[in-house]
């Protein structure tokens, strides 16, 4: 790939295949909204009030 996208909750220095990116010469993207959800969040969420998506 040509870039490497990750979400905002990373950095350009804590992106774990930084150094395997650039190394590469695979440009690191940070992108997307700020993370305030996740998919064990939505999947404890479900659990809990026991429905479905």
């Amino acid at each position: 790939p040509h870039v490497h996208a990750k979400g905002t909750d990373y950095t350009l220095e804590n992106v774990p295949e930084r150094e395997t990116s650039l190394a590469c010469g695979i440009e690191i993207a940070i992108v997307g909204d700020e993370k305030d959800h996740s998919s064990s969040g939505l999947i404890e969420t479900i659990r809990q009030e026991g429905s479905t998506p």
